[in-house]
């Protein structure tokens, strides 16, 4: 008949009985003065290999170890071996688990106290027969139990390490809204630590202000329904942080909602940029439609003009009329060859830039754009990023140029490679509130003869080299603007065209 039980069943798998039982029972008083012997040549052994060592904490842990293996086999040899001594001898292999001891160590170690045993009974062939059979079996319920812990050791860790990196955070609250458990403690819309924390305490203030957060968890568990915001824009420090907000409500005696929180911001700027990239291309084709269709009959126009000025004699009244008339069509000559630029596919070839040489090249053109001197530039730091140096340089240019165009006294440019990325300040005029936002839009210009082109550009040849390029918020003590590159420390070498 098969045995019901896994210890009866191990037991009837190496033979051991109640003979066995009664051999062992003999043998005790042999061992019984000699167990203290047993235990410190088991422990002088184990000590001796680091791996092992490793697993203890101190002397007085190995002084109650030593303790607990004279209990061990005390048992070992009186018994009685039934379901209790099963149970007992489980416990074993979890606490290996628990301090984590090398399973190589158990059979090492079962095999040092099973020689030392059979040193002791010598002559006694029944007791080490069975001495021989309860360690079989001793050896196989601490190792079973080893596996299984150390699986569900391992697939614990490995569960934390999947929750915690979930790009979500999830809060458990009981129902007094206090956060009972959390998923992970880094989630940008919570402050500190939440665990333990009233629900309207770890709340980001920003959020708070934007929706109810607790009015939702009170909605969800009274109508016992899922509330759900799909999108919700807060502006942080200048910068708008985008999330999506739902409250499960549950039934539990730890629970009474969960509040699921995403962080939507990375995936709303990705969809932001795609959009502005589509919306750039279908303007940039439609800027090179125009801009072709324009210049043939510019060229016409501007030689029909130059024929005329050539015929019309010095001091004659219509010559300032006509030369007027020239500059205006050499602006719109400069117009349409930026709109021709702007439609152009950038392209970036990756190498190594050095960002204290573009910024100098940079200022060097910009001041002489203007007829400023280069003296109200001041670059400080300097450091390698990856990039094109010609498209680099174009952008510093051009917003060095910017800011002494609006009467800047000084410009800053502060390179930052350790960050990945460089800063350029004025003490210009700066940018109002209301136009901000739309800066970096095509053909925005709040210059009289300007073109809105030059930043729009500069922006899209950041993203060509993936770097970007943003406008930071004003501060109370700056009066100017702050531009800030971002530029990649590292990058694949090939071209990339947007």
């Amino acid at each position: 008949m098969r045995p019901d039980h896994p210890f009866d069943e191990l037991l009837a798998y190496v033979g051991f009985t109640a003979a066995d039982t009664a051999a062992l029972n003999r043998a005790w008083p042999t061992v019984d003065p000699q167990t203290s012997t047993v235990t410190d040549r088991f422990y002088d052994n184990i000590l001796r290999f680091q791996g092992a060592r490793a697993v203890f904490a101190n002397d007085a842990q190995v002084q109650r170890l030593k303790t607990s293996l004279m209990d061990w086999l005390k048992e070992l040899f009186t018994g009685p071996h039934d379901h209790a001594y099963h149970a007992r001898r489980l416990a074993i292999g979890k606490a290996h688990v628990r301090v984590r001891l090398p399973s190589r160590y158990m059979f090492t170690a079962m095999s040092g106290i099973r020689i030392h045993l059979r040193e002791l009974l010598r002559g006694q062939d029944d007791a080490c027969a069975a001495l021989d059979k309860i360690l079989d079996v001793e050896l196989a319920i601490m190792t079973g139990t080893f596996l299984e812990e150390s699986e569900r050791d391992n697939l614990t860790k490995l569960r934390d390490i999947i929750v915690s990196s979930l790009p979500a955070c999830i809060l458990v609250l009981d129902n007094d809204l206090r956060v009972s458990a959390s998923t992970h403690t880094h989630c940008s819309f919570i402050v500190g630590n939440p665990t333990g924390q009233l629900l309207s305490e770890v709340m980001m203030p920003e959020l708070s202000l934007a929706i109810d957060v607790c009015g939702a968890v009170a909605r969800a568990r009274e109508t016992h329904m899922v509330v759900d915001y799909p999108r919700i824009d807060v502006i942080v420090d200048g910068h708008r942080s985008s999330m999506r907000l739902t409250v499960l409500p549950v039934e539990h005696p730890l629970a009474s909602a969960l509040l699921h929180m995403e962080d939507l911001t990375t995936i709303v700027d990705h969809e932001d940029r795609a959009r502005h990239a589509e919306n750039l291309a279908s303007l940039g084709t439609m800027a090179a439609s125009v801009a072709h269709e324009i210049r043939n009959p510019l060229a016409g126009i501007s030689g029909v003009v130059q024929v005329v000025a050539s015929s019309v004699p010095d001091g004659d009244d219509r010559q300032p009329a006509l030369i007027r008339v020239q500059h205006q069509i050499a602006r719109l000559g400069e117009l349409v060859g930026e709109l021709l630029v702007f439609a152009r596919p950038v392209t970036a070839s990756m190498t190594a830039v050095n960002l204290r040489e573009s910024a100098d090249q940079a200022a060097i053109a910009a001041a002489a754009s203007v007829g400023r001197s280069v003296e109200t530039i001041h670059i400080n730091g300097t450091g390698e990023v990856r990039g094109d140096p010609m498209l680099v340089t174009q952008i510093l240019q051009n917003l060095m140029q910017n800011a002494l165009q609006a009467g800047a006294k000084k410009v800053v440019v502060d390179v930052k490679v350790s960050a990945g990325y460089v800063d350029v300040i004025d003490d210009g005029p700066g940018i109002s509130s209301a136009d901000r936002d739309v800066v970096f839009q095509p053909f925005f210009t709040t210059k009289v003869r300007g073109t809105g082109l030059g930043l729009p550009m500069a922006r899209r040849i950041a993203e060509a080299m993936t770097g970007t390029l943003e406008l930071l918020p004003a501060t109370s003590e700056q009066s100017g603007c702050h531009f800030r590159l971002r530029l990649p420390k590292a990058m694949q070498n090939t071209p990339l065209s947007i």
